[in-house]
């Protein structure tokens, strides 16, 4: 928060040298695919993911403009590495891969390469305030002849390139995918297998989803993206709701449902015996009056948190238990 005091944490210094190898590790995927550093006009017919990126870009460089301006650089800071590592990096980079492969034609992906180095580059020069010893040298790492980073005008905004619809579609589409993902994740599916996923919902709120499955496919790990009837009955599919859609997952063959029982059960009574030992510390009267505000509101976070994780936890082993019986 602005104006807070940070206690020096290991944590903390390690989170941001993981999010600088991130920001490394990135660079050196958009060296192995632009060898050209020749600058390219993007034609206006751009694949949705490619709007998004350049959509979200404009508006992680009106906040970190602002931020730097009104002298909030915790916030500037923020919005630039949530930017670069959630959705450049996390999503944007993962989504992209098949266009750079062999595959795809020259056009297309020259086209993709054009996006790809355009919103790096640009991401440099953003955080160049923050990191310059870096940037500077991933900067000069990048294709051609460059002066400094340094020397180049601070990245301005460019309304015309923000797509508001895009970005809320593109938003309702990863947050299916991260259903999927946390479903796998919760109940131990493992990574290497491929599930059914069943989505559940009214034909226009699927029409998105429909038009681009091979991204919800690809990366839920996903076999097969169905379309059920609204009165589908997932009586003993793993589900999720995502808005006004419900996305379901069958579970037969996956898992060893004996073993994921004992595992939850397992993780039930853990997280039961840390709630009792968190709701006990605030319980104490005496505790809480004298305690730091921080350690406090700490705490609440984690009782709150773990009131969801056990709700969780019970009712995955409510459904892993219908396969038992």
């Amino acid at each position: 928060a602005q104006g807070r005091d940070i206690r020096m944490s290991d944590d903390r210094v390690e989170g941001y040298r993981n999010f600088m190898n991130k920001l490394y590790q990135a660079g050196r995927f958009v060296r192995m695919h632009v060898d050209d550093a020749t600058p390219w006009e993007l034609p206006d017919d751009l694949p949705v993911t490619d709007r998004w990126i350049l959509s979200r870009l404009q508006r992680v460089i009106d906040e970190v403009r602002r931020g730097i301006e009104e002298y909030r650089f915790n916030e500037a800071g923020s919005a630039f590495y949530q930017f670069v590592w959630h959705e450049f990096c996390d999503w944007y980079l993962e989504m992209i891969k098949p266009s750079l492969s062999p595959e795809t034609g020259e056009v297309e992906r020259q086209v993709q390469r054009a996006v790809l180095i355009r919103v790096y580059e640009t991401i440099l020069a953003l955080g160049h305030p923050f990191i310059p010893f870096l940037t500077e040298e991933l900067w000069h790492a990048l294709p051609g002849k460059r002066g400094l980073l340094y020397d180049r005008p601070y990245p301005a905004v460019d309304v015309g390139a923000t797509d508001e619809n895009v970005e809320e579609e593109m938003a309702h589409l990863m947050e299916v995918i991260r259903a999927v993902r946390n479903i796998r994740s919760e109940l131990n599916v493992p990574p290497g297998r491929k599930v059914e996923a069943r989505l559940k919902g009214q034909s226009e709120d699927l029409k998105f989803l429909r038009a681009h499955e091979e991204i919800v496919r690809r990366l839920a790990r996903a076999s097969l993206v169905a379309y059920v009837d609204a009165d589908y009955i997932p009586v003993r599919d793993a589900t999720a709701v995502v808005n006004d859609i419900e996305v379901c997952l069958p579970l037969e063959g996956l898992i060893d449902f004996g073993q994921e029982a004992k595992r939850l059960r397992k993780e039930v009574e853990k997280a039961n015996a840390e709630y009792a030992r968190v709701a006990g510390q605030l319980g104490n009267a005496r505790f809480t009056a004298n305690a730091p505000t921080d350690i406090v509101d700490a705490l609440r976070d984690r009782e709150a948190a773990l009131e969801q994780k056990i709700a969780r936890l019970g009712k995955n082993l409510e459904l892993v238990s219908r396969y038992l019986t």
